[in-house]
């Protein structure tokens, strides 16, 4: 095999190693995060007897401010979603492979596409 080759392919598998790590490192930020919306909204549903009706009803008395759900390669939001049936938080896990949900009701997640 050509030396040319052989480091092409050694920068490509570094390259694909990097973005797998990334792409880890964005999954458990967004897990830690979603984990303090969703213990927020819990304690909102004690002392209120409901869920928000919109995360910034978290801010200041249960959050100090709404996370974002990654840090790296993306400038998205948590999505929450609050309907008489149902109150769930959603964010994209990596476009276009779909969106991860929590259910508040049911107390688990789910995904979506």
């Amino acid at each position: 095999m050509p030396k040319e080759i052989r480091i092409i392919g050694s920068i490509l598998l570094v390259f694909i190693m990097a973005v797998s790590l990334i792409f880890v490192f964005n999954i458990n930020t967004t897990s830690k995060r979603a984990v303090k919306i969703i213990a927020a909204c819990e304690a909102y549903r004690i002392r209120t007897g409901r869920y928000p009706s919109s995360l910034r009803s978290l801010v200041p008395n249960y959050l100090e401010e709404i996370p974002k759900p990654k840090t790296i390669f993306t400038d998205e939001s948590f999505i929450y979603l609050a309907t008489p049936r149902e109150n769930a938080l959603v964010y994209e896990v990596l476009s276009p492979f779909g969106q991860r949900i929590y259910s508040l009701q049911e107390k688990r997640w789910s995904f979506a596409n």
